[in-house]
Order: structure tokens, then sequence, then C-alpha cells
């Protein structure tokens, strides 16, 4: 009769070590995950943010010349983007030169967490120059 030596089976070594790397993975997997999934929503924010600034970019370039009330306005947006972001604000200005009115639109998000601001710029009453006379109006 004949007797096998080689042993079958993992030692408990073995068995650890297995499952200290899967833990290890399973870990680094899910600070991935999160961190994707947080990057995920803000980029969807983000870009409600902008609709709602070309929104207002396109009320503004509609609105009628002779209100400079609204020349320079700060006001708050939408509650969806206030929930995300409490402290954001939207900007107005106003721009008068020879060639036009520049509109600018801009919303400004909460400081501490170092967002660049969404900025949208639109003409209205552009005059320009062109080979058949000067001031002709676009």
């Amino acid at each position: 009769m004949q007797h096998h030596s080689a042993r079958s089976g993992l030692t408990s070594l073995e068995v650890l070590s297995s499952a200290t790397l899967l833990l290890g993975l399973i870990g680094v997997l899910s600070v991935s995950m999160i961190r994707t999934s947080r990057l995920s929503k803000e980029t969807r924010l983000r870009f409600i943010a902008l609709q709602e600034v070309a929104n207002e970019l396109q009320l503004s370039l509609e609105q009628d010349k002779s209100d400079a009330s609204k020349d320079q306005k700060v006001w708050a947006p939408s509650k969806m983007v206030q929930d995300f972001w409490p402290e954001a604000k939207m900007e107005r200005h106003i721009f008068r030169d020879e060639s036009g009115d520049k509109v600018q639109i801009s919303m400004y998000f909460d400081h501490d967490r170092e967002i660049k601001p969404l900025r949208l710029v639109g003409w209205k009453n552009v005059q320009y120059e062109s080979s058949l006379g000067k001031g002709d109006n676009l």
C-alpha cells in the first residue's frame, strides 16, 4: 500500500492572506465607486445650473433695452441648485458701448469648495462695420 505525502486543502495562512487581499480590493473599489457617484451627481447639477444660466441669458437678450434697472442684478438660483449649493448666487451685468450691449450672466457657487463660476455672454443690438456702410444693425 502506498501513502501519499502530499497534503490536500488550504492552510489557515493561505486563507487569511487571500481574505486580506480580497478585503483590500473591495475597500479600494468601494472608495472609487463613491467618488465616481459624487462626481456624477455634481456634473448633473452643474448641467442643470448651466441650463438655468442659459435661460436667464436668453431672457436678458429678449428684454427691452430701455429697462436700465436690470443692468446689474443679483438673485438666488432655483431651489434645485440651492439644495446642492446653498450659497449660490446669480448675477447679470450689461455693458453698453458703441458696438452694442454685452450681456453677461454668471452663477457663483460656495467659495469654500473652490468651484469655478458658470458664465455665459451674449450680445444684443450689435452694430458692426461692413463694406456697405457703418453702423449696420445685425
